[in-house]
């Protein structure tokens, strides 16, 4: 990219630093930022992250979920609602509060 007569660096040549496509950032050939939908693992390297992840560790274990979804073992899961009757709202398959008139025990 030019401006005047001085040669600026383009910003799609950081990717240029270095062989993995989907790395949007690297410094001295280390990749420091990947593209939506990839995770920067230990290794520097990005991976591709498993859909259901809101968010994962560099080893790519979830950390977060989308909404209808919990972790466990590392991994998001479906969220089937317990059979707990008079329960309001739920947290880890876990009833956190009641109707009214009801309490937890």
């Amino acid at each position: 990219m030019l401006a005047g007569s001085d040669c600026l660096r383009s910003p799609e040549s950081n990717r240029s630093e270095t062989t993995d496509p989907n790395c949007m950032i690297a410094v001295n050939g280390t990749c420091s930022s990947c593209a939506l939908g990839y995770y920067l693992s230990f290794d520097s390297r990005c991976k591709l992250m498993n859909p259901i992840c809101k968010s994962v560790d560099s080893y790519g274990s979830c950390t977060d979920c989308y909404q209808g979804y919990i972790t466990s073992n590392n991994t998001c899961v479906i969220f089937v609602q317990p059979n707990i009757p008079y329960c309001k709202t739920f947290s880890d398959q876990a009833c956190t509060s009641c109707i009214n008139g009801y309490y937890l025990k």
